[in-house]
């Protein structure tokens, strides 16, 4: 997390100045507003990569 001075020392958001949306600081400093989270299907994906790689064809409907 970004401090409130490290925001200050910070060209790229200096240039921006002015009222700019939190995700717009975010783009220009290329950092992500939000922490990074793992997907529900992580746990699953060794045994997804198994089935398909047996049955390549296998619709994503039936993978379940």
């Amino acid at each position: 997390m970004l401090s409130v001075e490290d925001w200050a020392r910070d060209p790229a958001v200096a240039s921006v100045g002015g009222c700019v949306a939190l995700g717009e600081i975010a783009r220009v400093m290329a950092i992500s507003r939000r922490r990074a989270t793992g997907s529900v299907v992580d746990g699953f994906e060794p045994r997804i990569r198994k089935l398909l790689q047996a049955h390549p064809t296998m619709p994503a409907t039936v993978i379940g």
